[in-house]
């Protein structure tokens, strides 16, 4: 697989990570309100993919990073 294959990858697999986010996100939001203000169980199972999201997220930039530099020194 060449450089620009992997670096495509990453690019798609960073889209789809922000069209998980943003149903997250919108889920989220349309969530209902508690009657005495406390967390839903779906609450915090946003909350733990968001953050599972954020998390891989900052991986793809980390190897994408790796990639750049791979570019810059062939």
């Amino acid at each position: 697989m060449s450089k620009h294959d992997r670096h495509s990858g990453l690019r798609d697999a960073h889209n789809v990570l922000i069209a998980y986010m943003a149903e997250l996100n919108a889920e989220h939001r349309n969530l209902p309100p508690t009657f005495f203000g406390g967390i839903r169980p779906r609450h915090r199972e946003i909350t733990i993919m968001g953050a599972a999201l954020v998390e891989l997220g900052a991986r793809l930039v980390t190897r994408g990073a790796e990639i750049m530099a791979e570019k810059e020194r062939a």
